[in-house]
Parts: C-alpha cells; sequence; structure tokens
C-alpha cells in the first residue's frame, strides 16, 4: 500500500496536513485532481483519520454506473420494483448507514440525479425504488471529479455547495516526481507478490522516470511498472522502461510475453476497427476485467460498456484469445 502521507513534495505535504484536519469533523468533501491522481486513497486517507473509521467505507464510481440502474444502485429497490428485480436490493447510501460514502467521477451524475441526490444529502433520508418506507441514512460524503464541474451549467449548484463544504486539489505526479522515489519500490514490491519472481531495482532508474510527464498520474506509473517487471529478468532497469516504446492508453497493449495482440494491418487502416481491436487487446491484456481495461484505454467503463455492445465484443471472444496466449 503507497502510504500518501509519506509525500516528499511539501505543497502536497501541507495539503494532506490540512486535509487531516478536516477528516476528523463531519463535513462533506470536494477532492479534484487529474484522473489517476489518487483521488480514491485520499478518500481513503479522510476514512481513516475520520471518527467513522471503524466501519468499511463505501465507494461508488458514477461513471460506471448503466443510466437506468442509477437509481437501484443509489437508493436500493424492493422486490418487484421493475423487471428483473426479484429480490429486494440495498442501495449505497443504506450500506454506507454509520461510515463514508465516496462518489468518485461525481460529474458523470445525470441532472435527473442530481435533484435526488441533493434530497438525500440534505435530510439523509430515501425511499428504495418501489417502495413506500422512509429510509434513514447517517453517512460522511466525500467526492471526486477530474471535471471542471463548477464551471458547467449541466451540474446543479446547490448541489455543488452541498457537496463542496471544503475543496482539496490533488496534484498531478508530475508535480511530485520526487514521490517517485518512495512510490515505485512499493509498486515493485507488490508486483514481485503477484508475478512471484524477486525483482531488483537499478538506482538509475528513479532519474529515467523523472523525465517522463506521466499524462496518466499514479495509476499510469503502476502500469508502466507492471510491464517492466513483467519483462525484466530479475533486474528493472532503463531498458525494461522504455519510453520510446510505449504510449500510455493509446498504443497496442502488450500481453505477457510481450508480443502484440491481433496486430493491426495499417495498409488498410478503419477507424472503427481500430478502435475496436484496441478494445480487444485491454480486456485481453486484463484478461477480461472491465475496470481495468477502462482505465488502461483511459475511459470510463460506463463508456467502455458502450463501446463492447456497439462493435459485438463478447466475453466469449476475448476468452479465446486469452486461452490461446497462454497456451
Amino acid at each position: 500500500m503507497i502510504e500518501i502521507d509519506k509525500t516528499r513534495n511539501i505543497a502536497f505535504k501541507n495539503t494532506l496536513k490540512e486535509i487531516k484536519k478536516a477528516a476528523k469533523f463531519d463535513i462533506n468533501i470536494m477532492l479534484i485532481g487529474e484522473t489517476g491522481s489518487g483521488k480514491g486513497e485520499i478518500a481513503g486517507f479522510i476514512h481513516r483519520n475520520s471518527d467513522r473509521k471503524l466501519h468499511s467505507v463505501r465507494s461508488i464510481n458514477c461513471a460506471s454506473i448503466a443510466t437506468g440502474l442509477f437509481e437501484s444502485e443509489f437508493f436500493g429497490h424492493v422486490q418487484g420494483a421493475f423487471t428483473g428485480a426479484t429480490k429486494a436490493k440495498d442501495g449505497i447510501f443504506q450500506l454506507s448507514n454509520g461510515s463514508t460514502l465516496f462518489l468518485d467521477e461525481i460529474g458523470e451524475i445525470l441532472p435527473d440525479m442530481q435533484a435526488k441526490l441533493l434530497h438525500v444529502i440534505e435530510k439523509k433520508e430515501f425511499k428504495k425504488v418501489g417502495g413506500a418506507t422512509v429510509f434513514h441514512s447517517d453517512f460522511r460524503l466525500i467526492s471526486a471529479t477530474n471535471q471542471d464541474i463548477f464551471d458547467t451549467k449541466v451540474f446543479r449548484q446547490d448541489l455543488l455547495y452541498r457537496l463542496n463544504e471544503i475543496t482539496f486539489n490533488i496534484p498531478a505526479l508530475r508535480d511530485r516526481l520526487e514521490d517517485l522515489d518512495l512510490i515505485v519500490p512499493v509498486l515493485v514490491g507488490q508486483n514481485m507478490v503477484k508475478l512471484e519472481k524477486n525483482i531488483k531495482i537499478e538506482q538509475n532508474i528513479f532519474d529515467h522516470l523523472k523525465s517522463y510527464s506521466w499524462p496518466g498520474n499514479v495509476r499510469e506509473l503502476k502500469n508502466f511498472i507492471l510491464k517492466g517487471c513483467l519483462l525484466c529478468n530479475g533486474s528493472l532497469t532503463k531498458n525494461n522502461l522504455d519510453f520510446n516504446n510505449y504510449q500510455y492508453s493509446r498504443t497496442a497493449v502488450k500481453g505477457y510475453d510481450g508480443k502484440v495482440f491481433l496486430n493491426l494491418d495499417t495498409s488498410r487502416l478503419n477507424l472503427e476497427e481500430t478502435e475496436k481491436n484496441t478494445i480487444i487487446k485491454a480486456l485481453i491484456f486484463t484478461k477480461n476485467n472491465k475496470r481495468e481495461s477502462a482505465e488502461l484505454l483511459g475511459i470510463t467503463e460506463r463508456v467502455l460498456t458502450y463501446k463492447t455492445k456497439k462493435y459485438n465484443i463478447e466475453d466469449s471472444e476475448t476468452e479465446k484469445w486469452i486461452e490461446n496466449t497462454n497456451n
């Protein structure tokens, strides 16, 4: 686990001190930062330093919820509330009672749901879909976004005021490169366990890593270090971390043997075919893990789901490629 409070960046260290102070009070906190900058880790840090730390923090990515399932995911539903509701379900509001609720990608919430969310934040009460019983939930709310929702006409201003009783800006990784010396050894240690191999870190890689701007932030760094650990022969060197053969989320995804699956025929490029192939490559690389595939591609899970349906990409199709790759 990366200990964010061990940062060497003075500005970020001061921000974390302020966040730790705010964590002790039951106020709504909004985190603003680029995708992959660690907003989820900051939310966990807030929860661990609050009076609610004995309860498990509840989190939900608003961008990953299908449009028709928003109410069910947030409020829950009673049995028979709609087609397919064969049994009752508790929503995230009810599950968060007594704990912390972290709403990631809050800017993705649709306007009609924003009004309902505002009511719950103000009253701390709600009804399940299809039900008449009023439930009460005492939760502490943390929200996060990578969008500038302050200047949008799509996001309700009254809801925004409720969400950001206090706001913290989370710095991009390129603004705290000195932390690479702390983060990389942790990531390598995690990969040693995952890959069941011993890996030695060559010290000259740190200056090499600091020469890159990391547009995908810590999330990109994790993927990059994983690739290096996969391909190295016991020592992680600059040769395993070659930026010339790497472009975050925009190149062909490489598999565990370093070979590119489904090589693209550049003699007859087609935008949709290229996009479809890239999605399939990401799914193969992550072994059909939708969340990791979306992160790798730099899109939300909701967009990934839409595109897999658009291109008729079935799990069975990618599973065959995964099976062939492992053989």
